[in-house]
């Protein structure tokens, strides 16, 4: 008869092996995803511009918050959340910029050109261009003058998100402006819009068949490449 011992010994020595083996593995997958992670960190770019008040002294109202663009492959996720608006009312916002993609900023009192104590639309364009991108129900459309815009809620807090297609923004944005590439880095985010019995004075300029009390500047933020380490938030979008 054999003996039961050398096949126990076999036996453990297998078990051995094949524990090990697991392991090696194991430790490979979590390699393998914990890359996988890095890569997916690596494929996001954020901008951000924290938006800060513009005309407070006009509207009595100094708005606070932020604005970023996150692109992940084809997808850009325009993301707004601004406090301190003028509450319960439709607020115009978009993204401005000069066409040849040179450095766009936020205006300061130097651009009050009529000197009437007020920064209007048009006086911003000398440092921060024209109004390229409508942040509002249909941002690939870049119709300016639309009556869907989010509104501050009764506190006066708005949120807003949408995302679009990078290809179809950069399709839409050559042919009607002849911009290529985008450049969000040198791009500025303005909120827009008083109540209508705010008093304005006669000298405060808008868009042609516009308002000024829809237009005015309220607050305004560059955006800025944001760098991040590790710090992931949940689908995907950095906080």
């Amino acid at each position: 008869m054999y003996s039961s011992i050398p096949n126990r010994q076999g036996r453990n020595v297998l078990s051995i092996i094949v524990s090990i083996f697991l392991l090696l593995a194991g430790g490979s997958i979590l390699m393998f995803v914990a890359c996988g992670g890095e890569e997916t960190i690596a494929d996001v770019t954020v901008y951000e511009a924290q938006i800060k008040p513009l005309n407070e002294n006009v509207t009595g109202y100094q708005p606070r918050g932020s604005a970023r663009l996150e692109i992940l492959g084809d997808s850009l996720t325009i993301i707004v959340n601004v406090s301190n608006l003028p509450p319960g009312m439709m607020h115009l916002q978009h993204y401005h910029g000069f066409v040849d993609g040179s450095e766009a900023g936020c205006p300061t009192m130097k651009q009050d050109a009529n000197q009437d104590s007020i920064i209007d639309l048009i006086e911003t364009q000398t440092v921060a261009g024209i109004t390229l991108v409508p942040f509002h129900h249909d941002p690939l459309s870049l119709e300016i003058a639309a009556e869907i815009y989010p509104s501050a809620d009764s506190l006066g807090y708005l949120s807003y998100q949408a995302t679009i297609s990078m290809d179809s923004l950069e399709n839409r944005m050559a042919g009607k402006y002849g911009i290529t590439p985008l450049v969000f880095e040198n791009r500025v985010v303005f909120m827009h819009g008083v109540d209508s019995a705010t008093a304005l004075p006669e000298t405060v300029q808008s868009l042609e068949g516009v308002p000024a009390h829809l237009t005015l500047p309220i607050a305004c933020g560059k955006f800025e490449l944001r760098v991040f380490d590790e710090d992931v938030a949940s689908e995907g979008i950095y906080q």
